[in-house]
């Protein structure tokens, strides 16, 4: 962790390096999701070192890239099991505190897949994938369905299929983000320039016919929770060269960078509120 304004006080949270996948806060702001020795932890900020493993192992033996959602019966979580044979699979788990239920999980067969995105909503999932077959080089996002919010059910999910969003050889989307609103969708895309730059559009808009493609390089990318910047982590133009530089940048600023780590990768912000609390939130009076 680290300040998100300057990075001062960075610290480690898990005891031992990681695998390269990014973390996922819990909702209260006070704890990680990670991968962590094939599995999944959760891991408070102010234990550091200490992590609980969750019991997922009806999952599989190597889960990775752990997404954390408030649905509105409690907190999800959608991970993945990875397969390198038949393809990976999406799974879906209840969380409270430091346990998890038992998880239900659904093949994406042939896909070999990365980052998990919800959208606020609860309805979309987002899934960052490429193939298995190391010929076909093609690459971007695949769109998860559901009519029953947040479900857990991995039945409930349809789609998945095929990707959604522009795809050719060695160019793709890489990286995706949706703001809390749930309105715009950020990405970092290689489809228009063969550099991996930064676009933002409408999160309905995965076929990017409207994104608006900044002057800015970029690697991977997540939304602050006011929504009024981002986190970008800045490599070569290519990403092959991570961990870079993670900079703070407005989308209607993207030429004014500001450097929050100089060595990172996989940023996730903690999911506080910014600014002036709103009256509904706000302390009783002599609370603090």
């Amino acid at each position: 962790t680290a300040d998100g304004a300057v990075g001062r006080a960075v610290a480690a949270v898990l005891p031992r390096r990681t695998a390269e996948t990014k973390p996922s806060w819990t909702p209260d702001g006070g704890a990680v999701v990670a991968r962590y020795e094939g599995g999944l932890v959760v891991a408070r900020t102010s234990r550091p070192g200490r992590p609980t493993r969750l019991e997922l192992r009806r999952a599989g033996d190597n889960l990775d890239e752990p997404s954390v959602a408030e649905g509105r019966q409690g907190t999800v979580l959608a991970f993945v099991s990875h397969d390198p044979e038949f393809g990976d699979r999406v799974c879906f788990s209840k969380l409270s505190g430091r346990t998890a239920s038992r998880p239900s999980c659904r093949r994406l067969a042939g896909w070999r897949l990365g980052e998990l995105t919800w959208v606020p909503n609860g309805r979309r999932l987002l899934a960052a994938a490429r193939r298995l077959d190391g010929a076909d080089w093609r690459f971007g996002l695949l769109r998860l369905r559901t009519s029953t919010p947040f479900s857990t059910r991995a039945g409930d999910w349809r789609g998945g299929r095929s990707l959604q969003t522009p795809s050719q050889p060695r160019r793709g989307v890489a990286a995706a983000a949706v703001d809390p609103s749930g309105r715009r969708l950020a990405v970092v895309t290689s489809h228009a320039t063969g550099r991996f730059q930064v676009a933002i559009t409408a999160v309905d808009d995965l076929a990017l016919k409207d994104a608006d493609v900044l002057p800015l390089q970029g690697c991977d990318v997540d939304w602050r929770p006011d929504g009024k910047e981002l986190a970008v982590v800045q490599s070569d133009n290519q990403c092959n060269r991570p961990p870079g530089r993670i900079v703070r940048v407005a989308p209607a600023s993207p030429r004014e960078l500001h450097t929050v780590v100089l060595r990172g990768r996989d940023p996730a912000w903690q999911p506080i509120e910014l600014g002036p609390i709103s009256p509904a939130r706000a302390p009783a009076p002599g609370t603090q």
